[in-house]
């Protein structure tokens, strides 16, 4: 059993190994459960799995440790790989995005034909917050009024607020929208505005604000420039734009490199900086990775580094290979990436990766075009693990059609 990556916890006391019935510790296998796990998770923290291994008892010596808490696997690059298989399969299989959770007052409303109306506790979750002391309450000054009102309004605040407006301030009136949907060809009501018409709104907003958005023919819609909502089959779905295209560019980018090293683009005039003895002999035990990533650099005099050719993919995405080289250089100095091994392990290629994915990444606050935002929805069901960005944040959020419903109590 494989617990979300949701709940993952900052110790491993929740993690069970048995061998043919028998509860152990053993360092490789809870390596493997932790690998199976990343992307998905922050690195602090830990998942949760109930791991059963039955085997043939030749397989397993039980008798190094006193209390036969640990075991030494006659193979133990094979079961390591057989319980990271299992669980990433079983990862893979699961709907990983998370369900919003949010809680919120009780709510109460006075109608002409009842009383009071006490509604459901809004929340998301299966327990209820109250709201904590000097939390926000919102106030409700009469129309015309200027409001002073230093007490939390009550729900007949609320009411008479209304009730004082005049007809024409309300803006809803149901007689008047009835009418107006009766005159109106029922066809044009199914039209979806063209993208020209959305933009065209954009630009004739007051003061150049944007307006009011409304979900187009293709079926996402970009909010604040960071954002975006679309639909599936249990509810709505809303996505953060610059962990998804992480995950997207992370799983391209290790794609390219497990197949080949990746293109590279030569330099006109090599981008120099200035380095450190301690850099430049960091920079002499790194080539292998470099070239893995489609870098060529080298010391250019006693002080100076060289960059002569850089990744195509960044050069597209517009990444400066000048802070680029600095950061890399940072991790490797910091002891974070570990350079000294000329084959270059899948730890630490996925920590080079990551970085060079969030900086190609589009950044909240970029514009996406329609074809964009299409070709993104797109490669989020194609790829692995597009529910969590590689730093294990979650992509998307979903609000379930039950939810929705709660919220606005029609359940």
């Amino acid at each position: 059993m494989a617990g979300l990556p949701s709940v993952a916890k900052a110790t491993t006391k929740f993690q069970y190994i048995y061998v043919n019935g028998r509860s152990i510790r053993d360092r490789n296998l809870s390596h493997a459960i932790k690998e199976a796990y990343r992307g998905l998770i922050p690195p602090d923290k830990h998942p949760l799995a109930v791991v059963c291994i039955q085997l043939d008892p030749h397989g397993v010596d039980v008798n190094v440790h006193p209390t036969k808490a640990e075991v030494r696997f006659r193979e133990v690059s094979r079961m390591h790989g057989l319980v990271l298989h299992a669980i990433r399969q079983r990862i893979l299989q699961s709907d990983l995005t998370p369900n919003a959770s949010f809680s919120g007052p009780t709510n109460t409303f006075n109608r002409p034909d009842i009383t009071e109306l006490t509604a459901p506790q809004q929340s998301f979750g299966e327990s209820v917050e109250q709201s904590p002391p000097g939390s926000f309450n919102p106030s409700f000054p009469q129309p015309g009024e200027t409001s002073q009102q230093t007490t939390a309004p009550t729900t007949n605040d609320f009411v008479n607020y209304f009730k004082k407006m005049q007809p024409d301030q309300k803006g809803f009136v149901y007689d008047e929208v009835s009418k107006a949907m009766q005159d109106e060809d029922p066809q044009a009501l199914l039209k979806q505005p063209s993208l020209d018409a959305w933009e065209q709104a954009q630009r004739n907003s007051p003061g150049g604000a944007p307006a009011a958005p409304v979900l187009q023919e293709f079926g996402v819609l970009q909010i604040h420039k960071s954002y975006l909502i679309t639909q599936d089959d249990q509810g709505l779905v809303i996505i953060d734009q610059h962990a998804l295209h992480e995950r997207v560019m992370f799983e391209e980018l290790r794609e390219r490199i497990l197949s080949k090293t990746l293109e590279s683009q030569r330099l006109l005039t090599p981008i120099t900086f200035e380095a450190s003895a301690r850099r430049i002999d960091l920079l002499d035990q790194m080539q292998s990775l470099l070239e893995k990533i489609g870098i060529e650099a080298s010391p250019l005099g006693p002080d100076t580094i060289a960059v002569h050719a850089y990744p195509t993919l960044l050069f597209d995405r517009k990444v400066d290979p000048l802070p680029f080289m600095n950061e890399l250089l940072d991790q490797a100095e910091d002891d974070k990436l570990d350079v000294t091994n000329p084959n270059v392990d899948e730890a630490v290629l996925h920590e080079v990766l990551d970085m060079m994915s969030c900086k190609a990444a589009v950044k909240a606050g970029d514009h996406m075009t329609q074809e964009e935002l299409a070709a993104l929805l797109k490669r989020r069901d194609e790829i692995e693990r597009s529910s969590n960005c590689p730093h294990g944040r979650p992509t998307s959020i979903r609000l379930t059609l039950k939810q929705l419903e709660k919220q606005f109590m029609r359940s």
